[in-house]
C-alpha cells in the first residue's frame, strides 16, 4: 500500500481499486486489515478510523485518523464544509454544458446494492450534490468526457448515480448502463484538501489515475503530474 504521509494524528494513503474500506469478510480484502498488517498494528486493537468512504470499485486518495480525537475533527471538517474531495471521472458521451452543479434526490437499494435519482422526498431519499468541470472530450475510440468532479455531499454511488440518470454512464460502470467497453470503472479519488485535526494547517493531496484505459486515451493524461502534497 503506497502511503503519501503520515504523522502521529493521521495518515493518507493510496486505496487500490477492488478493496473495501472496511467490515470486509477476510482482513486481507479491506483497507484497514491491510494497513493495520503493512504498519504491524495489533491486530486485536484498532488504531485506524477512516473519516470517508470510497466504493470499493474506486480508487485513490483517502485519509485515516490514527486517534479518536483526530477522526472527530475530520469529522467536523467533512460537516462544516472543509474537508474538499475531488475526483475524476470518465462518461460516456457528450457533457454539456463545460461546467455545472448537479443536485438530485438518490434512493439507495440496498438489496440490489444500487442507488436511483428519484423525483421528490420520502423516507429513504436523500438529497445530493456535486459541482463537476469538463477538461477534455475525444471522438475516437468513443465519444468520452474526462470531468473534474467536487462532491458536497458523499453518498453511496453518487457520483455513478447522477451521471447515469442524465444519460452519461461512467466507462466500465454497467450496473449503471455502461455499454461497449471493458476494464474498471473509471472514477478515481484524485484530490483531498482539508485541515490538519491538531495543527489546523492545510494539507493537500493528489494523485493521477494509473495509466489504463481509458484515461491513456487522452492527450492530457501524459502531461499531468504524477502526484504532489503540500
Amino acid at each position: 500500500m503506497e502511503i503519501l504521509y503520515e504523522d502521529n494524528h493521521l495518515l493518507v494513503c493510496l486505496k487500490p481499486v477492488g478493496i473495501l474500506c472496511e467490515n470486509a469478510p477476510s482482513p486481507e480484502v479491506s483497507m484497514l486489515g491491510l494497513l493495520q498488517k503493512q504498519l504491524a498494528l495489533p491486530e486485536t486493537q484498532s488504531f485506524l478510523f477512516p473519516v470517508h468512504r470510497l466504493d470499493q470499485a474506486v480508487g485513490g486518495v483517502m485519509v485515516f485518523a490514527k486517534t479518536k480525537a483526530s477522526a472527530a475533527q475530520l469529522s467536523h471538517a467533512i460537516q462544516e464544509d472543509s474537508f474538499r474531495k475531488e475526483y475524476f471521472a470518465i462518461v460516456q458521451g457528450k457533457v454539456s454544458p463545460e461546467e455545472g452543479t448537479l443536485q438530485d434526490y438518490l434512493y439507495r437499494d440496498p438489496a440490489h446494492n444500487k442507488t436511483y435519482c428519484v423525483k421528490r422526498l420520502r423516507k429513504g431519499v436523500r438529497t445530493a450534490s456535486l459541482h463537476y468541470q469538463v477538461l477534455s472530450a475525444i471522438q475516437e475510440p468513443a465519444v468520452l468526457t474526462w470531468l473534474k468532479i467536487q462532491l458536497h455531499t458523499g453518498r453511496t454511488h453518487q457520483i455513478r448515480a447522477q451521471f447515469a440518470s442524465r444519460r452519461l454512464p461512467l466507462w466500465g460502470d454497467k450496473k449503471y448502463g455502461a455499454r461497449n467497453c471493458k476494464g474498471q470503472i473509471a472514477l478515481w479519488s484524485y484530490g483531498l484538501a482539508f485541515p490538519h485535526p491538531v495543527t489546523g494547517n492545510l494539507l493537500t493531496f493528489y494523485q493521477k489515475p494509473p495509466a489504463q484505459e481509458p484515461w491513456n486515451y487522452f492527450p492530457m493524461y501524459k502531461e499531468m503530474p504524477q502526484c504532489g502534497t503540500i
